[in-house]
């Protein structure tokens, strides 16, 4: 392949570019584009790939870009892109022109050096027809942009995969095929990707089968990641996309955050997980919550833990530690049932409230904690058995022993 380079001039609107470097929001490091205004020292660029951008609405007379393709760019971080010159055997990506769709995969078959716009004749196995320099670029290209990660969907059948069928990509297997695991479950000559995927919805594919689009999509549910805390592990569901924002609704977690939505861009929208088919039950499982002891007045339906004895101590229907359930509340104190049904006006300060807890749940049995009166009580019954059994030997110095 030779390069010819052109003369360096002043970047104008209509040029072609490519980036030599990542934009501090989107991956746009060797992509191509064009020029389609500008912004004080803002440049806006339309990329030939999608890039998780936005539209540069309005940058020229209220023309936009293709929302996703395009962000404003810095000077340094473009140059006019130089034109490649192709052999015979090679393939090249359409661009653009009338005579294939653009992004179909075609492989030269003759050149014509002596047109002034260099055309290539070319073929996608079904159509043949002469193309121009400026309609092509390598095919390499085409999968540069492909990364462990992204969402692509299905643009030429690939085996089982078919045309529409969505999914993420989990492994590069060589420079221009990938694994990728599918939205569709069960699919016919699916695998797991060498157990990388769920088994049924795995499937390698070429770069030229597929195209990059959007991460998010109305449907799909997420979990939240740890880059903000105070929806972490949370869990929402999409409900909006327009442009490069999205709108959700959150499932389990913080319903209260970011009401808004959020940028594809944003340090949220990094830390999504996608979930999919048994994923998404698992996640939204209630987790068993802990039993808290809280000092107040009890509800009805409430339970509560006896923290002293039975105040009446001829009927002894509970002891310390024991757990009531509150049935009634007149007004005046909270009337709970013991183990045999007995009904029992409890005091505030004889209990604590047990906020989570569950009868059906078997909890292990709480540690007794002694009051001072039954640590003296106990120290009489100790003492008054040893006086009832034990005689001392009776010696000149038993007063000492």
């Amino acid at each position: 392949m030779f390069v010819v380079v052109e003369e360096s001039h002043a970047l104008k609107t209509g040029d072609r570019v490519v980036a030599v470097k990542d934009h501090f929001l989107c991956p746009t490091k060797h992509k191509h584009g064009k020029i389609l205004g500008f912004s004080g020292s803002s440049i806006g660029v339309e990329f030939d790939d999608f890039i998780n951008g936005h539209g540069c609405a309005g940058v020229v007379d209220g023309i936009s870009g293709k929302d996703g393709y395009c962000v404003w760019c810095d000077e340094s971080e473009l140059k006019l892109e130089e034109k490649e010159l192709f052999k015979v055997g090679e393939n090249l990506e359409i661009t653009g022109g009338i005579w294939f769709s653009k992004g179909d995969i075609v492989t030269i078959t003759d050149v014509d050096e002596g047109d002034r716009f260099r055309t290539y004749r070319c073929t996608n196995g079904n159509d043949t027809w002469w193309v121009e320099n400026e309609s092509v670029k390598p095919v390499q290209s085409a999968v540069k942009g492909f990364k462990v990660g992204d969402r692509i969907e299905m643009v030429n059948n690939h085996d089982n995969a078919k045309i529409g069928m969505k999914g993420t990509i989990i492994s590069k297997e060589t420079y221009l095929t990938f694994g990728v695991c599918f939205d569709d479950k069960d699919t016919i000559g699916f695998h797991d990707c060498s157990g990388k995927c769920e088994n049924g919805r795995g499937h390698y594919v070429s770069a030229e089968s597929m195209k990059l689009i959007s991460k998010f999509s109305v449907g799909q549910v997420y979990k939240a990641g740890y880059f903000v805390s105070s929806l972490y592990n949370g869990i929402i569901k999409i409900t909006e996309v327009n442009g490069n924002r999205a709108k959700y609704k959150v499932l389990k977690g913080n319903s209260e955050f970011c009401p808004e939505g959020f940028s594809f861009g944003s340090i949220f929208a990094k830390g999504l997980v996608l979930l999919t088919g048994a994923e998404i039950g698992e996640a939204l499982k209630d987790e068993p919550t802990a039993v808290k002891e809280v000092k107040r007045r009890a509800k009805v339906g409430e339970y509560i833990k006896m923290l002293n004895p039975d105040y009446n101590k001829m009927k002894k229907r509970y002891v310390t530690g024991d757990v009531l359930k509150v049935t009634l509340d007149s007004g005046f104190y909270p009337t709970a049932k013991d183990s045999k049904g007995n009904l029992i006006t409890v005091f505030e300060e004889d209990y604590v409230v047990l906020e989570n807890y569950k009868a059906s749940i078997p909890t292990k049995p709480s540690k007794h904690v002694w009051t001072p009166a039954e640590v003296e009580k106990a120290k009489a019954l100790v003492l008054d058995a040893i006086q009832e059994n034990y005689t001392p030997i009776q010696t000149q110095c038993y007063w000492q022993q």
